[in-house]
């Protein structure tokens, strides 16, 4: 588990999205885990994803005047993961990863 974790914060620290694939059977997750939650393995790969997906839940608030935007992404690879959107996203648009201080955000994509 620990060359994974290495693996995951080096692409991080490169500006990158890491997620784990099951060597198994291929299930993809952004968390790292212990175990594949589909079969139970514990072989995983670190990958690197594109970064592209698209917004399959959102919700949005208002803290001190300012508006912001949580969304579950549901990235190209087939993994889900939740992050901020840095602008206003409908269910079903294109987003894109950013980084900011190694902290992954989403911003829509314009097609």
């Amino acid at each position: 588990m620990e060359d994974l974790l290495v693996k995951y914060g080096d692409i991080i620290r490169k500006g990158r999205l890491p997620y784990l694939r099951c060597k198994k059977c291929g299930y993809s997750t952004y968390y790292p885990k212990v175990r594949c939650p589909k079969c139970t393995s514990h072989e995983f790969e670190v990958s690197e994803s594109k970064g592209s997906g698209k917004v399959y839940s959102i919700t949005s608030f208002n803290n001190g005047g300012r508006t912001y935007y949580y969304a579950i992404i549901e990235m190209e690879e087939g993994f889900k993961m939740y992050a901020n959107v840095v602008s206003p996203a409908t269910i079903g648009d294109r987003v894109m990863a950013i980084f900011v201080d190694e902290r992954v955000q989403f911003n829509t994509v314009k097609i």
